[in-house]
């Protein structure tokens, strides 16, 4: 036993050195680094979206060389701290417009003073157009409630620039002219400083996304202490919120996104606008009073909570999805709370479902017995958190603040699950060494929490993209994104499939991989249509299998999965086979004579046509030679339509994080579809400006440029 006791010194040094790491970096800066804020800009204020508007009714005027202008109303404040980054207005003409700048303001007492100004923005702007101006100096030291304003300096006499709202409730727009610079410190709602109620220029700010996001009723509002900056009502004290304390314990940045008076439908109606879209690594989510109090059914409580944790746990960003019970309530009756009690349970049942969910429930940190009541129930306020029977004086605040910290702290954020390499594999053609076919099929074995994988041809996964876990998948060795795209050729020699595997959170193993040799590769990619029967919608025949094969592996897919997809060829001529022949009859209608005429079916005049370009290897005398390079789109896609294109659309976009961060794969061209083609569209110089008629739409030049990236 001695032994073990011969150098107590450096125990004790070790000890030491422990402690005073604990003492700089406290445990709670360790488990912070698992919600790193994303790079993405949100928006971080006001609570309103730039207008485009005309006649101009705003900015400098008169026989004035500038003026400063200072929104003042609660709505219009800053949500978040940190820096801003990025503008987002509308501009009526530049007409004389000389200087244009973004300022903040913080007020303290009667004053405000400056916190910081953009350099001059006016060549970023555009006339008659919205435009995000980003700053080259960025504006530092933001807070929560800043004020934001503008310097607008021109040469020409009464001429506005810009367009603003009147008649705005809650909302005023200080100003003054002819100032050398905008003013450092002074109180812009007396002296030489004019009001012009209800008017506001609605300026879209951009900060890097938030680590947290909290949405609710009046509860996260901050209610009756403070508003949050969602409201019109001037209320103000951030320092007894819920979220001030959160951001005090965790040091994460956040953004109050309450409303008070609100039920989980009108929570839920604005959940992707004003949560998920600010694409943080935490959402609190908080509810359910409101809708006990109104005597909303259940059903409907259940089913808009299942709606946001659907659309947060499908986000790329949420890591963490936070799931507040009701919280005690005072003036609830037994039976509210015995309601309350139930659809709570419902609730953390519902949660289970979700991997990033977890449950906070505060009852034991703000919640007391009620005499009369159930047994064990915690359904009142304790006294010294009770403001007024349904909210929380700050010391409760802080108690609720540190029950969400404490949940974060027993939880580990779902991107940092483990996943057991040794759990992973990937074989081809059971073991196989050879094969004469450039379709294999692949037997995966995955750890039970695997949902997603995605398969590469080259090791880097460019040519991959995460689809639904299965263990047997059939693969064409010359193809990429799961089959989209495929290869007219697939020469002989050594092939290797790369595979990952993806937990549910997003997580990925290491990459494992297979290899098979393959050989005498002219059957089968060159399936030969022996026979000039007709081949028409309905029965079924060997030669549909044939067919079948030469549209799926010639950039004519039946589809991408299932029956009839590639590998999963079948003797059945149906809708699938029509619809994929008709396009490459479409495609080729005028290299020969009579074949849009055989349109859905395959005659004797295609028949002839298929085994041409087979022989011939794809040539026709001397005409052109068609291209059978698995053209991916042979039509143009617009916002607001819903297809496999788009499906196929979105699969390639999303395989390039950079253009398609979302990587929604919906089959509806919505917004961030758009957005998506719109970044490629930049990126690869198809478009010269964002004002290009075709920005945003997937026609030809689109097309063709998606062929070539993603393409053979």
């Amino acid at each position: 036993m001695k032994k073990y006791f011969t150098k107590p010194k450096k125990i004790s040094y070790f000890l030491l050195a422990i402690s005073l790491l604990l003492a700089v970096f406290p445990l709670s800066s360790f488990a912070s680094s698992s919600y790193t804020a994303n790079s993405d800009l949100v928006i971080a204020g006001p609570y309103d979206t730039a207008i485009s508007g005309s006649p101009a009714n705003f900015g400098n005027s008169g026989n004035h060389s500038s003026i400063d202008i200072l929104n003042i109303g609660h709505k219009y404040r800053i949500r978040q701290n940190g820096t801003i980054s990025a503008a987002r207005l509308y501009t009526v003409d530049k007409i004389g417009l000389t200087a244009f700048y973004i300022t903040v303001y913080r007020l303290n007492g009667d004053t405000f003073t400056l916190i910081g100004q953009s350099e001059n923005l006016v060549n970023q702007l555009v006339a008659g157009d919205f435009a995000t101006a980003n700053f080259s100096n960025p504006i530092t030291g933001v807070r929560e409630g800043d004020y934001y304003g503008i310097r607008v300096e021109s040469r020409l006499a009464g001429q506005f620039n810009f367009y603003a709202k009147t008649d705005q409730t809650g909302v005023s727009a200080a100003y003054i002219y002819d100032l050398e610079s905008s003013p450092i410190s002074s109180d812009w709602t007396g002296g030489t400083y004019s009001l012009a109620s209800g008017s506001v220029m609605p300026i879209e700010l951009y900060m890097r996304a938030p680590q947290a996001v909290f949405i609710g009723d009046s509860i996260i509002s901050g209610y009756y202490t403070h508003y949050s900056f969602l409201h019109t009502t001037e209320a103000t004290n951030i320092g007894t919120t819920i979220e001030k304390h959160f951001g005090d314990l965790t040091s994460f940045t956040y953004q109050n996104m309450g409303i008070a008076g609100q039920t989980t439908a009108q929570i839920e109606a604005r959940f992707t606008t004003d949560a998920v879209n600010l694409h943080p690594r935490i959402i609190i989510i908080e509810g359910g009073v409101n809708d006990i109090e109104q005597r909303v059914a259940k059903s409907t409580f259940i089913a808009k909570w299942r709606s946001m944790l659907d659309a947060a746990q499908a986000s790329n960003s949420i890591t963490t999805i936070m799931v507040m019970k009701i919280l005690p309530w005072s003036n609830g009756t037994n039976e509210q709370m015995q309601m309350r009690d139930d659809w709570n349970a419902s609730l953390v049942n519902l949660a289970a479902g979700y991997s990033k969910a977890i449950i906070v429930d505060t009852s034991s940190y703000i919640g007391q017995f009620r005499r009369g009541g159930d047994t064990g129930n915690y359904w009142d306020i304790q006294v010294a958190y009770n403001k007024d029977g349904v909210h929380f004086t700050q010391a409760g605040n802080a108690k609720i603040a540190q029950a969400l910290k404490d949940a974060l702290d027993t939880t580990t954020p779902v991107t940092a699950d483990d996943t057991e390499v040794g759990l992973f594999s990937v074989i081809a053609n059971d073991g196989m060494d050879t094969t004469t076919n450039r379709i294999v099929t692949l037997n995966l074995n995955a750890s039970s929490d695997v949902k997603k994988m995605a398969i590469s041809l080259t090791g880097d996964f460019n040519d991959a993209r995460k689809e639904s876990y299965s263990s047997t998948k059939q693969i064409n060795l010359c193809s990429k994104f799961g089959g989209l795209t495929k290869d007219l050729t697939c020469a002989a020699g050594q092939y290797t499939v790369y595979v990952k595997f993806y937990t549910q959170s997003g997580k990925a193993s290491d990459v494992v991989s297979t290899k098979i040799n393959l050989i005498n590769t002219s059957q089968s990619t060159k399936p030969v249509i022996t026979t000039t029967k007709h081949l028409l919608l309905g029965p079924k025949n060997s030669q549909v299998k044939i067919l079948q094969q030469f549209l799926n592996n010639n950039g004519f897919p039946l589809t991408n999965s299932g029956e009839g997809s590639i590998g999963n060829e079948t003797d059945y001529f149906g809708q699938l086979t029509a619809n994929a022949l008709a396009k490459f009859q479409e495609a080729n209608k005028d290299k020969v004579t009579g074949l849009i005429g055989e349109k859905g079916f395959l005659g004797p005049i295609t028949n002839n046509f298929i085994n041409l370009l087979i022989t011939t290897n794809h040539s026709i005398s001397a005409q052109p030679v068609i291209s059978f390079s698995s053209s991916i789109f042979t039509s143009s896609l617009y916002k607001g339509e819903q297809s496999e294109d788009v499906r196929r659309l979105q699969t390639l976009l999303a395989t390039k994080s950079e253009i398609y961060p979302d990587g929604l794969i919906t089959g509806y061209f919505g917004q961030l579809t758009e957005k998506a083609v719109q970044t490629f569209q930049l990126k690869y110089g198809i478009v010269n400006s964002t004002f290009d008629s075709g920005y945003g739409i997937v026609g030809p030049k689109t097309r063709a440029k998606l062929q070539e990236v993603f393409g053979n």
